[in-house]
């Protein structure tokens, strides 16, 4: 998975304490171009980082999904 935007609304303090959280659940931290789903903010954004990972077929979640 890839990340954008700041996990912290969804209550964790800082990105790695979302990767160690997404690990536990199986995820592997990656860069975008190999990653399989890129968590975000909010899903209806439509920043550069999310419309690259939607031409490039990766699933978009939410930090709340984790």
């Amino acid at each position: 998975f890839e990340m954008s935007g700041s996990p912290k609304t969804f209550g964790y303090k800082t990105k790695d304490e979302f990767v160690a959280a997404a690990k536990l659940k199986g995820y592997h931290h990656t860069s975008l171009s190999s990653a399989k789903v890129l968590f975000v903010e909010n899903v209806n954004n439509l920043s550069g980082k999310i419309k690259a990972a939607q031409s490039k077929g990766v699933q978009i979640k939410c930090y709340s999904e984790i």
